[in-house]
């Protein structure tokens, strides 16, 4: 059972999308974001670094890039 007041919660509720979104933020503040560990996260950016000193990467030009998140929006049926 919650223990917030019942005059909290109507305050809560009244709160615009602005200041919702900041109550949102306040409180995710204590939460780590969801995803890998740090240690996973370490690893990833090991493997990504070897990748990139053997040469075995392919980098995209930004314009490229761009073409490509354009294409992925448009997919989603987003005209830009």
């Amino acid at each position: 059972m919650t223990t917030l007041t019942p005059e909290l919660l109507a305050t809560l509720k009244q709160l615009s999308p602005e200041d919702k979104g900041v109550v949102r933020d306040l409180l995710d503040e204590d939460d780590p974001p969801p995803g890998r560990s740090g240690e996973e996260e370490a690893a990833e950016i090991g493997r990504r670094a070897a990748m990139v000193a053997s040469g075995n990467y392919v980098s995209l030009s930004r314009e490229e890039a761009e073409q490509q998140v354009r294409e992925a929006i448009r997919k989603l049926g987003v005209e830009l």
